[in-house]
């Protein structure tokens, strides 16, 4: 069983509002994802990073990428946040982040 999700994302935004800025754009990019890992964060290290997402993160350090032409998201969660999906394309940054459209277990 793999859990999929369709992400609206932007791209290397430097805070949890530039994020939102783009993802509520029209020209946002939509794609369906893989959640790959899970990063569970206390509130204060999700507020932290929310901030600072151009930040470099070494729970994100080598993750995401594409497998058999499915983008691999790491789900970033904390008690009481939205859960974040990033794809850091092997990086150590949130190069490409965003929200989920629809959760589904497939």
């Amino acid at each position: 069983m793999s859990n999929f999700v369709t992400v609206r994302f932007a791209r290397k935004p430097s805070s949890l509002q530039e994020m939102q800025a783009e993802i509520n754009s029209h020209g946002c990019e939509v794609a369906k994802c893989e959640i790959a890992e899970t990063v569970t964060l206390t509130t204060e290290e999700y507020d932290t990073f929310t901030r600072l997402i151009y930040k470099d993160w070494p729970w994100l350090d080598g993750r995401g990428g594409d497998r058999n032409s499915i983008r691999q998201v790491v789900a970033i969660t904390a008690p009481e946040r939205e859960t974040l999906y990033a794809n850091p394309e092997g990086y150590s940054y949130a190069r490409y982040i965003g929200t989920s459209l629809n959760e589904t277990n497939n």
